[in-house]
């Protein structure tokens, strides 16, 4: 008797009634998110409800949907997903090709600078010495080091300017 005055008092749209319902059937429908939406569903169909079984059958039925529905639109999410991860291998794999390109031309111009030149540059920037530790090694003066770099700088920049230029307008399409 008391299921009938529940159903009807949720027929006419009595809160209370659906606090109830909610109470009743909610533990027993354990993923959170597609119960609620069950509930929400059943809120807006409410009326025509003649007993607990049918407003238990349509919360099962909804969540049951519902988890259909977020199996397929996960496989179609996995799907984008591995899709996504296959580009992004794929972008990975031509940055570090032109990453390769690009320091073989680097490698290239650093090979054609002058001698004196080349020499400070490796010594300050790939083996890391100061100015006053380069000048020493050479047994050149300080100014001579920063004008050996100033102009090997200056010739690499118009040596590589067309790679970096290329690179962007590549990476520009990824």
């Amino acid at each position: 008797m008391e299921e009938l005055h529940y159903i009807s008092c949720f027929n006419n749209g009595d809160e209370s009634a659906f606090q109830y319902l909610f109470n009743l059937f909610y533990p027993r429908l354990e993923a959170e998110d597609l119960v609620q939406d069950a509930f929400i569903q059943l809120w807006k169909h409410r009326e025509g409800f003649s007993s607990f079984r049918s407003v238990k059958a349509f919360l099962y039925l909804a969540v049951k949907n519902s988890s259909r529905n977020l199996y397929k639109h996960k496989k179609v999410e996995g799907r984008y997903r591995q899709g996504q991860k296959e580009v992004l291998g794929e972008n990975v794999i031509f940055q570090r090709i032109i990453e390769a390109e690009v320091l073989d031309e680097v490698h290239k111009a650093l090979q054609k600078l002058p001698e004196g030149c080349r020499k400070v540059i490796n010594l300050c920037y790939f083996d890391g010495l100061s100015n006053q530790e380069a000048a020493t090694h050479l047994k050149v003066s300080v100014n001579t080091i920063k004008t050996h770099k100033l102009r090997a700088l200056r010739i690499l920049r118009l040596s590589v300017r067309h790679i970096f230029i290329g690179c962007v307008l590549l990476m520009a399409h990824l």
